[in-house]
């Protein structure tokens, strides 16, 4: 189990280096730094994230051969306590030694397979992270008011890019809609047709549109199966469940001024129904 910790950690090392990307966009967005400063910084965040999903990567490739070399083991193991237990019915001398080499193939077999579950399930919630987690920046979705008019807005995630549409101008959704851009990129870089093809019919104009790009991309976050980055595990049976409702919630001002402002998750989970209430997300405010 080596390669989980390794994952484990790679992961946090990943959402550290986009919490800065964040960070420097809302500075930007704020204008606390100039647009040669963000971009250097930019360069250098996105190096970084390169480098943890390199790290990532070798780690997932292997696992994946830890997996495979144990399943072969199995096989070997699986022969080896076929032909003990043919002795083992089949012998007329004493069968004592027999039997314990039958019980020792087994116990092996039960350890080395729960590994392989272990190591599989590891996998697969590492997969469920990678599609959910954010872009690379350079593959984010950048938004414009028209051409060569940025609104310094960038989506990394098919969430983030929902939530993003909500509240940027209406002829910011109405440029990008009439020149077929969010299903382009919905289509090339989240390789999702299916919703590409939805987004690609939608049409309209100003709040009209905009709520039926909306109503698209809601339906495609609300289908079963489909984990949010703001899902979280059920308390009692394990299973990765989507928000029902978030909300904000403000503390009180410290001395400096700032105050700690969160956001609340409510969860209904699908399997046990069971009700849960989670922080998913802390930001320091000015009060």
């Amino acid at each position: 189990m080596s390669e989980i910790p390794s994952l484990e950690m790679i992961s946090r090392d990943m959402e550290s280096v986009r919490r800065q990307k964040q960070a420097l966009d809302n500075l930007l967005k704020n204008g606390k730094v100039s647009q040669l400063t963000y971009e250097k910084l930019a360069k250098q965040i996105e190096v970084n994230i390169s480098e943890v999903e390199k790290r990532r990567a070798a780690s997932i490739n292997k696992m994946k051969d830890q997996i495979e070399k144990l399943k072969q083991l199995v096989s070997l193991l699986e022969r080896c306590s076929a032909d003990a237990r043919v002795r083992y019915t089949t012998s007329k001398i004493d069968k004592e030694p027999l039997r314990n080499e039958v019980i020792t193939f087994n116990l092996g077999l039960k350890s080395i397979r729960r590994e392989i579950q272990n190591l599989e399930r590891a996998s697969k919630e590492m997969d469920v992270k990678m599609r959910r987690e954010v872009l690379k920046p350079k593959e984010g979705f950048y938004f414009y008011a028209s051409v060569g008019k940025p609104l310094n807005e960038v989506a990394l995630s098919l969430q983030d890019f929902t939530e993003k549409v909500k509240t940027i101008p209406l002829d910011s959704v109405e440029f990008h809609q009439t020149r077929g851009d969010f299903s382009k990129w919905i289509r090339n870089i989240l390789g999702d047709a299916q919703l590409a093809d939805a987004i690609e019919k939608v049409g309209g104009k100003g709040e009209e549109l905009r709520n039926r790009v909306i109503d698209a991309l809601n339906q495609r976050l609300s289908e079963p199966g489909w984990v949010s980055a703001t899902a979280a595990k059920c308390p009692k049976c394990g299973t990765e469940t989507n928000p029902v409702k978030t909300w904000k919630m403000a503390g009180r001002p410290s001395k400096t001024g700032e105050r700690l402002q969160l956001t609340i998750g409510y969860y209904e989970c699908p399997g046990c129904h069971k009700k849960f209430r989670e922080v998913i997300g802390k930001e320091k405010i000015r009060a």
